[in-house]
C-alpha cells in the first residue's frame, strides 16, 4: 500500500473535516478521452471497479461525488487508470487532477484486533514489559521504508519505537494498548 492514511481536509466553512479516507489520488490525464491515472492508497484495490462511487477531495472544499465508469490495468500495481461518469474528455478531468478520491469513514473495511490503520494507534496506551504506563502513541509514521511509532513519555519525552511485532509482547485494539517486551532504552552507559 502506498501513503495510506486519514487525511484532514479543509471544509468549505473553514473548519477541518476528517470523516473521510482517502483510496487514491488523481494523478495526471491519459489521452483525450478523459481517462486520469490513479495512485492506490488503499490494501482493498478491488473497490475500484465500474458503478464504484467515490468523491473527488481536493485540499479545501468540500467532497464532490464521482463514479467510476471504466477502469484499465495500469502494468504497475499502485496505479490504475480510471475514467469518470460525466468526465468524457481531458478538459472535463483536468480540474480534478491532484484531488483524493475519498470514501466516508464509515465505509472502511474493518480490520481484525492484530491489524490496524494508521489513525486508530494514535492514542493507544504504551506499556512497560510489567504493565506500567510508560507513554502514550502520538502517531504512526507509516510514509517511511521502515514504519515507525511516536510516543509521548512523561519521562522520556517524545521516544520513537520501530513498528515491529519483535518489540511488542501485545498489541490490542480492543484493550487499547501496545505492550513492550523489553524496557525504553534512553541512552547507552559510557564504557
Amino acid at each position: 500500500m502506498k501513503n495510506p492514511g486519514v487525511f484532514k481536509f479543509k471544509s468549505a466553512s473553514g473548519g477541518d473535516n476528517d470523516a473521510w479516507i482517502a483510496v487514491g489520488k488523481l494523478l495526471r490525464t491519459v489521452g483525450l478521452d478523459g481517462w486520469v491515472r490513479v495512485s492506490l492508497m488503499t490494501d482493498y484495490p478491488e473497490r475500484f471497479e465500474p458503478g464504484a462511487e467515490f468523491y473527488f477531495q481536493m485540499k479545501t472544499g468540500s467532497p464532490v461525488p464521482c463514479q467510476i465508469s471504466d477502469i484499465r490495468d495500469h502494468f504497475s500495481e499502485t496505479l490504475l487508470e480510471v475514467k469518470f461518469e460525466g468526465c468524457e474528455d481531458r478538459d472535463a478531468v483536468s480540474a480534478f487532477i491532484g484531488a483524493y478520491l475519498v470514501i466516508p469513514k464509515s465505509e472502511r473495511a474493518e480490520a481484525d484486533d492484530e491489524s490496524f490503520y494508521p489513525d486508530e494507534i494514535q492514542g493507544l496506551d504504551l506499556l512497560s514489559p510489567e504493565g506500567e504506563k510508560v507513554g502514550k502513541v502520538v502517531r504512526l509514521e507509516a510514509d517511511v521504508p521502515s514504519p515507525y511509532l511516536v510516543i509521548d513519555s512523561k519521562e522520556y519525552g517524545e521516544v520513537l519505537i520501530p513498528f515491529r511485532k519483535v518489540f511488542f509482547s501485545e498489541i490490542s485494539k480492543k484493550k487499547a494498548l501496545l505492550k513492550l517486551k523489553h524496557q525504553l532504552v534512553t541512552h547507552v552507559p559510557a564504557e
